[in-house]
Order: C-alpha cells, then structure tokens, then sequence
C-alpha cells in the first residue's frame, strides 16, 4: 500500500510541475508567395469594338412584268450575271400580235396623216382663188390637226406594246450573284402580284451597319472634320471579323452616319463600306467592327488576371517595397493580347500580384516569389522580407526588368 501512495503523489507532483509551466508560443507562419511583376509599358492604339450585320450594297427582286407561260431559263443557280444578262423568257407570241397591230395602226395613222396634209395644202390654193370657202379651209385644217394627233397615239400605242413585247425577256437589272429560280418553267407567271422569278444581289463591296453611341460618333466626326455632315468628308478606317475569326481580317471605311439619333438608346446607325472581291462576306452575317482611335504613348498594361472586381470597382493588389500588400484603385480601358490597358490608378514600374491574390491581405507582408515579367525579364528586386535570410526575393534587377519593358 505504501507504494501505491508514494506513486499516486509523485503523479500528483508531476500534474502540479505541468500544470505551473508556460503554455507553448503559436508557430509563426511565413508570409504567403505570391507573383509578382511590373506592368508593360508600350504604345497602344486605342479602339472600340462594336457588333453589327452585314447588308448588300445592291440588291433587286426580279418579277415577272409580262404575264404568260415561263418559257425558258438562261442562267445557272448561285453564279454571277452581268447587268443586263438575260434571265428568263415569258411566252411572247400574244404580245408580239398586240406589237403588230400597233405597228399597223400606226402606219394607217401615218397614210391618213399624209392625206389630210395633202388636202390641206389643195385648199390653200383653192382658197386664195375663191374655189372653196373659208369655211371649208378651217375644215381641212381640222382633219389635218386630227389626222397627226392619230399618229401621236398610235406611235404611243406602238411603243406601248413594244415596252410589253421587252417584258417577256427577263435581264439581270444589275451585276451581281443571282439566286436560284423560285419558278419552274412552264409556270404561268406574272399578273397583278408580279411573280418573284429570282433575287440578284451585288457582292462586292459589301456594306456593315451597325449602332453607336452619339457620344463616340460626335468625337470621331469631330476629330475628323465631319461635323455637321452624314456623308462623311475623310471616312475612317475601320476592321471587320466575323463570327469565327479571331482577329479582324477586313479592313474597309466608314463613309455614313444617319441623319437622326434614335431617343430610346441615344444611339446612331452608321454604316461601313469593305471590299469584298474574295466573297468572304454575305448579307446577313453577325459581324464584329473594330474602329482604331489614337495611339496612347507609354501605355500602362497589367496582366487581365491580376484585376479584381469587388463593391468598389476594379483594383490591382501591389506590393511595395517592403512587400506589404496594397490596394490600387484602377481605371481601365480595352485589352491587348491579354494585358489591360490602365488608364489611371497605377504606375510604370509598380509591382503588382499575379498570381496568389486569394491569400494576399492589403496591410500584411507576402513572400515575392520569382515570376516571369513583360518581355520574358524577371520580376524587379522583392524587397526585404520577414524572413532572416532574405529567401524569396525575386532575383532580377530594375534594369533588367526596365530593358525588357522597354524592347
């Protein structure tokens, strides 16, 4: 029993030694890596994008003016026609009958024409001799004047059924690519609705319409002297890509801006002009319209995934040099081979995070890991750190990150 007692107040002891001691410091963590580099800094041309559709410069529906049996077909579906090619061919047998008693009537005019004339002038002989009265001049007069209004009607009458007789040959009434036939032949066409035979629309070049806002189409007349005109005097050059391109292959001009602002968007139609000889384009297609602006020299760009978004706005997470973590308010502007351009809120040569944005808090130190910076440099000198030997640090010098900036 004694040494059960002599076990249980040594356990005692020890509890009591134990519970006395200092409880142990928390590990300290190291700050968090994170990426860093300078923003690029080159000149960028400024841009704006805008989406819009494609429209043919011309296009016609072709109907049938005359009507009768479809007869003949002239041309093969999906080519190109020239103006004045011939499409079709209406029935012409009834027409050409109505073009020939035209024809007929009007000589007949012509020959009572030319008697009328000829008593006339007898009269004016018998007149001055007494052989006839006056009245019966006047009379003659009148039948000549009768004789030549006939003569008037009939050419028209003729050139009437001429212009119906040209009807029954369908042409092309400008070049371009001709669609297929909505009539077969042997189909009567024509009437008071004027059979649709086929479409032709002119490819080349091709017009893009689309809308902008009054504010950007104001600066661009003004920067361009164009204020206070539609047309415009000095067009401006614009590119075009559509759907699966991924850049913008087509370069044309914009030459129009409508006369009236639409109230419900504060928008304008505007409209482009790109050639189209290599029949890339057509009618209809979702476009994307990219118009170039003015170059910003010295442009401060940052990598599209070090921007953040939060109640305040956009911002960049920087790292100053004592590797504390700060918070830059940015303004940006349009995208450059996946860099931002910031047009206000940060500095050339201020390092920012790229990658580790999640673990990095603004007012508390991160460890700078190397990262690649523009131009394939490594980043700018890290800094001191928290740690004792400085592990870390980035290992490229400003002149180094500099140089690269500036190839």
């Amino acid at each position: 029993m004694n040494q059960v007692h002599r076990t249980l107040a040594l356990a005692a002891l020890t509890l009591q030694v134990v519970s006395c001691a200092e409880p142990p410091a928390p590990q300290q963590l190291p700050p968090p890596p994170v990426t860093v580099e300078v923003p690029l800094v080159r000149d960028v041309v400024t841009f704006q994008d805008f989406t819009g559709r494609t429209a043919a410069v011309a296009s016609v529906e072709v109907r049938a003016r005359a009507s009768g049996y479809l007869d003949a077909m002239h041309y093969d579906i999906a080519t190109d026609v020239a103006k004045d090619e011939a499409l079709f061919t209406i029935e012409k047998e009834s027409y050409q009958a109505l073009r020939d008693s035209a024809a007929a009537a009007l000589a007949s005019a012509e020959a009572n024409a030319k008697r009328a004339q000829a008593d006339l002038e007898r009269s004016e002989e018998a007149v001055q001799s007494n052989a006839i009265s006056k009245q019966e001049y006047a009379l003659r007069i009148a039948e000549r004047d009768m004789a030549e209004a006939s003569v008037m009607e009939a050419k028209a009458n003729l050139a009437d059924a001429e212009l119906n007789l040209s009807y029954c040959d369908v042409i092309a009434p400008i070049s371009g690519q001709v669609s297929r036939n909505y009539v077969d032949v042997g189909n009567l066409v024509g009437g008071p609705e004027a059979t649709l035979l086929c479409d032709v629309v002119q490819m080349d070049p091709m017009f893009v319409y689309f809308e902008a806002s009054e504010a950007d189409v104001l600066r661009h007349m003004q920067d361009n002297e164009n204020r206070g005109t539609q047309r415009l005097k000095n067009p401006i050059r614009a590119l075009l890509g559509l759907g699966n391109d991924k850049d913008f292959p087509h370069e044309g001009l914009i030459d129009y801006i409508d006369n009236r602002v639409d109230s419900n968007t504060s928008t304008l139609e505007i409209r482009g002009t790109f050639p189209n000889s290599e029949r890339s384009l057509f009618p209809g297609l979702f476009a994307r319209i990219r118009i170039p602006g003015e170059t910003l020299k010295d442009a401060v760009l940052v990598r599209e995934e070090a921007v953040g978004t939060d109640l305040g706005g956009k911002f960049v997470m920087t790292v100053d040099d004592q590797n504390m973590v700060g918070v830059a308010r940015v303004e940006l502007g349009q995208i450059e081979d996946g860099y931002r351009l910031i047009v206000s809120g940060l500095e050339a040569g201020q390092r920012y995070i790229v990658e580790g944005t999640q673990r990095a808090r603004p007012g508390m130190p991160v460890t700078v890991m190397k990262g690649g910076a523009p131009g394939g440099a490594s980043a700018p000198p890290a800094g001191p750190t928290d740690t004792e030997d400085g592990a870390g640090a980035a290992d490229g010098q400003p002149g180094d990150a500099g140089e690269a900036q500036g190839d």
